[in-house]
């Protein structure tokens, strides 16, 4: 690089502030096709802080690019390692959560690797692996909108079962007792409800009575407990088998003494 323009320290810095290690002064070979590289560059560019990182990356890209292909070398791992930082963070600062951010990077490797041979202009390498790296966030957006809409429907289908819980009770056991009982028999089968289910497991409890015995929807039941609609049906449903498996034990032990 014209020594009028950047000195060799900042060159350093820049490399060091990125962390990659693939050229350094000692390694004489790769130093001077990077510096041959940089002079491509500023042949044509001013010489600001902006463009000097601009002419790093466009000189350190072939050298990268290069690195990927030396099979089960340790420059190929210092190579990937170095991708991954790159398209990690970018990716992480798009995506809701780290393991995302994980699973996309590891994509975005994966599809580098697979398809280093279409790469045309190693100087712009890592604009390829941006492309790749944009679309593989792309896809994940698109996964996230059709798995929620997946469970919208799915919750919405089960929603709408328990906002007509009271007709549904007209012709219901629990309704046809209620009809008969007084307040005081409908708080005693309350207290069997949650007798029947563990103790720990208070709140399945209080959804199957809420939805059952109290006429709620499962929307009122989630804003009322904080939680979401999927939680409140996976509760209702725990509790209904905690309440079968109690009736069948109950049923065997007496089989059991009428039998004896």
């Amino acid at each position: 690089m014209k020594s009028t323009n950047v000195s060799q320290s900042q060159i350093s810095r820049i490399l060091q502030n990125r962390d990659w290690q693939l050229v350094t002064p000692e390694r004489q070979s790769e130093w001077q096709a990077f510096n041959s590289n940089l002079l491509r560059f500023n042949d044509k560019s001013a010489s600001d802080d902006e463009t000097t990182g601009k002419a790093v990356t466009f000189a350190y890209c072939p050298i990268l690019y290069d690195a990927c292909k030396e099979i089960d070398s340790l420059r190929q791992h210092r190579a990937f390692k170095e991708l991954w930082a790159w398209v990690y963070r970018s990716v992480y600062s798009r995506v809701a959560s780290k393991d995302d951010a994980d699973e996309i990077s590891q994509q975005v490797l994966l599809k580098v690797y697979q398809h280093l041979h279409q790469v045309n202009q190693p100087h712009s390498f890592l604009g390829f692996v941006g492309v790749i790296t944009y679309r593989e966030i792309g896809a994940y957006y698109e996964r996230r909108e059709r798995l929620k809409q997946h469970e919208e429907e799915l919750l919405h289908e089960q929603d709408e079962e328990f906002i007509d819980i009271a007709e549904i009770n007209q012709t219901s056991n629990y309704d046809a007792l209620l009809e008969k009982e007084s307040e005081m028999a409908q708080e005693e089968l309350i207290r069997s409800i949650y007798q029947c289910i563990p103790q720990k497991q208070r709140r399945r409890a209080e959804v199957f009575i809420g939805l059952v015995l109290l006429g709620k929807t499962v929307s009122e039941l989630a804003q009322e407990f904080q939680t979401s609609l999927r939680n409140v049906n996976l509760m209702y449903f725990r509790a209904r088998k905690d309440l079968i498996k109690h009736c069948m034990d109950l049923i065997e032990r007496t089989i059991k003494l009428l039998s004896s």
